[in-house]
C-alpha cells in the first residue's frame, strides 16, 4: 500500500471508513482520544483494550474480539485489522502480508517509512491520522482545544530541539490546516504556560499525573503527558473521566467502556534487530517467535510480544 489518496485508502481498506464497527484501543491519551472521534463520527464502540502491548482485556460478553479494529495499535497479523503509527518495516524488501500487516492502516506505511528512515517517521499521533483519513479538520477554537497537541507529545516533537522540520513535513503532508495555523505557537513560552496552566490542569482532572520521560518541552522543561494505564478494571473512573473531558472540550458524544473483561497476558521482549532479524529476516523471525505484534521504537531495537494462552 503506498501513496496518500484518500479515495486509493478507502479502495483497499473500506473497513476504515465504515460505521458501527468494534474496537479495541491502546493505552493512552492518544487511544482515548482517538476512540472519542470515532465513536462520535462514525459510532465506533469500544470492546476492549491492549495494555502496555501485553495485556489483552476484551469485553466479557463480546466473543469476536479478533473481528475487531485495533486502534492506535499495530497488530502483526494478516487477519486483524489494525489502525497505527510505529516503524514497521526494516527495509523496502519487508513485504506488508509476510510481516503481517496486510490489513494495517499506517501512516509510515503508506509513506514507505522504514527503519533505514528511521530519522524522517511519522512524529504525530493516530488521532492526527484520523484527522486527515476522515477528512475532519478540527477547529482550535480556544485555548482547552490546544488538547490535540498532547498525543504522543506532537507539540514537543514540533519544537525546534526537537524534530520541529519533521512534524512541519507531515502537517503539509496530509494538509492538516487546523494544526498548521498553531505550528509556530507550539516553539513559544505562551504556549507552554498554556499547556501547563489549561491544558494539563484540566487533564489532571481525570486523576492522571505528567510523565517522567525522558522528553521535556524547550522552554519550561515541561514533560509530555501521555495518561497511561495499567487496567481498564482498576482505572476505569480515570479513563472515563478523560473520555468526558475530551467529549466535553470538542462537544462529541462520548463512548461507553465495557463493564466486565476476560483478560489474555503475554510475554513482552526487547531485542538487537541487528543480531535477531537480520540473520533470519523479519518475516522469519516473526514467524518462528510467533509474534502478536510488535513495533521497531528506536533503530536497530524491535519490541515484540507472544501469547501463550488463549483469551479466558
Amino acid at each position: 500500500m503506498s501513496g496518500i489518496s484518500v479515495s486509493e485508502i478507502k479502495e483497499k481498506v473500506p473497513w476504515a471508513f465504515e460505521k458501527n464497527q468494534s474496537m479495541i484501543i491502546g493505552d493512552d491519551i492518544d487511544a482515548i482520544m482517538s476512540a472519542c472521534f470515532l465513536h462520535h463520527f462514525l459510532n465506533w464502540n469500544i470492546k476492549g483494550f491492549y495494555v502496555g502491548y501485553h495485556k489483552l482485556f476484551i469485553e466479557s460478553v463480546f466473543d469476536r474480539w479478533e473481528d475487531s479494529i485495533f486502534v492506535d495499535l499495530d497488530i502483526s497479523q494478516n487477519k486483524i485489522k489494525s489502525i497505527g503509527h510505529h516503524i514497521l518495516q526494516i527495509n523496502k524488501y519487508d513485504k506488508l502480508e509476510d510481516i503481517g500487516h496486510q490489513n494495517s492502516l499506517n501512516p509510515n506505511l503508506l509513506r514507505n517509512i522504514t527503519m533505514e528512515k528511521f530519522g524522517v517517521k511519522y512524529p504525530l499521533g493516530t488521532i492526527h491520522f484520523l484527522m486527515w483519513l476522515h477528512n475532519f479538520n478540527i477547529e482550535i477554537e480556544n485555548n482547552l482545544q490546544k488538547i490535540l497537541w498532547v498525543p504522543d507529545s506532537a507539540w514537543i516533537n514540533g519544537q525546534s530541539h526537537r524534530f520541529r522540520e519533521n512534524v512541519y513535513d507531515w502537517i503539509g503532508y496530509f494538509n492538516l490546516q487546523k494544526l498548521e495555523r498553531h505550528f509556530e505557537e507550539t516553539d513559544t513560552k505562551e504556549f507552554e504556560r498554556i499547556m501547563e496552566k489549561i491544558v494539563y490542569a484540566e487533564i489532571k482532572k481525570a486523576g492522571f499525573n505528567k510523565g517522567y520521560g525522558q522528553v521535556s518541552s524547550r522552554h519550561l522543561k515541561l514533560k509530555g503527558f501521555q495518561c497511561q494505564f495499567d487496567s481498564p478494571n482498576m482505572d476505569a473512573n480515570r479513563i472515563k473521566n478523560l473520555i468526558q473531558i475530551i467529549c466535553n472540550i470538542f462537544n462529541w458524544d462520548a463512548p461507553n467502556l465495557p463493564e466486565e473483561y476476560n483478560k489474555m497476558v503475554g510475554t513482552r521482549k526487547s531485542n538487537d534487530i541487528s543480531v535477531e532479524c537480520y540473520q533470519k529476516g523479519l518475516s522469519q523471525f516473526i514467524r518462528d517467535e510467533n509474534i502478536f505484534s510488535y513495533v521497531i521504537p528506536n533503530y536497530n531495537k524491535i519490541n515484540y510480544t507472544i501469547f501463550s494462552e488463549s483469551l479466558e
